[in-house]
């Protein structure tokens, strides 16, 4: 028999819990060890297996927590290679039951059992605490084989004997009244030889006394000693420094006697210390520039120095210091910075010239200021341009209107065909046609698009408030949605990532 599956459906403290054993596999080992805590419910689930097996007890100490005429203990168990799964209730006949709640015959696992009942299976397969110090006890009250063969039949241990025996030449080795050599004269015989030592080293308690107080002042006078000695120490290191310093000394009084003959110093205005730092940043930007100009001056004159000499320039070279000095005036000074700027302009005109020429046909014109237009010419024709364009556009949707109306004209045209073509009566379309003339439909029209243009700019408004995002609504509504948790945790770095941005940023102020 092998239990599979245990279910303690309505059991002690459990509710709808199951111990699942799984399917045996052949030639693997089929044994399991249930392990826990005290008052975890290893003594439940047994409790709850015998239960399975012999019934429910009349007077059972589980039912605390559910009735007696609740509760409930199944399984699954294997016997002669059949799989039973079953139920035991609390009932007095009929209490074996299936999983469809029919009663199953009370003895489905005597074939199994034979004629083993509760208590005797209770002793041959559940060996605790209890039947162990019952064993025992039973020894030692028998003095001789009777107990241990009672215990051994009633426990399932055959070799309870062997062990006894053991134990009996244990204590024999370690003491027997009428034998010399066992372990507890040798140990004797040691305990004899160290108190012979104890008493060959032992002294006696004066001179032990005498001896103490020897030792004792010896270590007062190392100590005293020792301390003297420290002090010398420091009072030597203390005197070599003086004479180290005495050099040292007279300079200082050197200095302090020129120092005092000196005249005190101006104090400096207040406002110097605020101003400290400004100059002493500015002196830095000065030297860092000066540094700069002094390596562009050492690149120029690099490159001077590979330049070659023109000799038509240095014979001209007076001349050049005559134009230089004429130079020096104002306005043309003025004239030569402007220069590349009023060059540069003009290219940028003529090609701009020569395009418009290009797009008028009249490319290479000698004379472009002749093909100018008279101010009025030119006011008219930019007049005709705009009433053109508007002409044009207005054109456009009288067309656009005229084909969609051309349209719905033939639709009506080819339904009205077939409404003739099939005879019926059109008195109702007048009818609903007036009906619909005066109804609003065209006005809660107007306002639906009023409405829908309202939402539409509302909407817009609110995807512009959703920086970084740059979609449209559709897009905005297929984006999934995070958790809360994610954006718990988002919101959680970001305050983080703010917390450690203000550390920086304190950090480079303070740099």
């Amino acid at each position: 028999m092998r239990l599979q599956q245990l279910d303690l459906v309505r059991y002690g403290k459990f509710t709808a819990r199951s111990l699942d054993l799984g399917k045996a596999n052949s030639g693997q080992p089929d044994f399991h060890l249930v392990y826990g805590p005290n008052e975890a419910g290893k003594s439940t689930l047994f409790s709850g297996f015998l239960d399975l097996l012999f019934g429910i007890e009349r007077l059972s100490p589980y039912g605390f927590l559910h009735p007696y005429q609740t509760m409930r203990v199944g399984g699954i168990v294997e016997t002669a290679g059949r799989r039973h799964h079953a139920y035991r209730i609390k009932r007095n006949a009929n209490s074996l039951i299936g999983p469809d709640e029919r009663p199953l015959p009370e003895n489905l696992f005597s074939a199994a059992l034979g004629s083993i009942d509760r208590a005797t299976y209770r002793t041959m397969f559940s060996l605790d605490d209890d039947s162990i110090e019952q064993g025992g006890e039973s020894i030692l009250k028998s003095e001789g084989e009777l107990g241990s063969l009672l215990f051994s039949a009633s426990s399932g241990l055959p070799d309870s004997g062997a062990v006894l025996a053991t134990l009996r030449a244990e204590a024999d080795a370690f003491y027997r009244p009428q034998g010399r050599k066992h372990e507890l004269a040798e140990l004797r015989g040691a305990l004899d030889t160290l108190k012979a030592e104890r008493n060959a080293i032992d002294i006696n308690a004066r001179e032990y006394a005498s001896l103490r107080k020897t030792v004792a002042s010896a270590r007062e006078r190392h100590d005293s000693a020792s301390a003297r000695r420290a002090e010398l120490r420091v009072a030597r290191d203390r005197t070599r420094a003086q004479l180290d310093c005495m050099p040292l000394l007279g300079r200082l009084r050197s200095v302090r006697e020129d120092l005092a003959r000196q005249e005190a110093l101006p104090l400096p205005p207040s406002q110097w210390w605020s101003d400290l730092p400004a100059l002493r940043k500015t002196e830095a930007e000065i030297a860092a520039r000066f540094s700069q100009l002094n390596e562009e001056l050492r690149r120029r004159r690099e490159e001077l120095e590979v330049l070659p000499l023109d000799e038509l320039a240095l014979t001209l070279a007076e001349r050049f210091d005559m134009l230089r000095e004429t130079a020096l005036d104002a306005r043309y000074l003025t004239a030569a910075r402007d220069m590349p700027s009023r060059i540069e302009e003009l290219a940028v005109t003529s090609a701009g010239i020569e395009a418009c020429l290009v797009r008028l046909g009249q490319k290479g014109h000698p004379d472009p200021a002749a093909l100018l237009l008279p101010a009025a010419a030119g006011a008219r024709l930019q007049d005709l341009v705009r009433r053109h364009a508007t002409l044009a556009e207005r054109l456009l949707s009288a067309r656009e209107e005229v084909g969609k109306a051309k349209r719905q004209w033939k639709e009506a045209e080819r339904e009205l065909a077939r409404l003739d073509g099939s005879g019926r009566d059109l008195s109702h379309l007048a009818v609903r046609l007036r009906l619909a003339r005066q109804s609003d439909c065209l006005l809660r029209q107007q306002a639906a698009s009023r409405e829908i243009d309202r939402l539409e700019a509302e909407l817009s408004d609110n995807l512009d408030g959703l920086p970084p995002f740059q979609g449209s609504a559709d897009e905005l509504a297929a984006i999934s949605i995070p958790a809360p948790g994610v954006i718990e945790a988002w919101r959680a770095e970001a305050a983080l990532q703010a917390e450690r941005r203000l550390r920086l940023d304190a950090r480079i102020a303070d740099e």
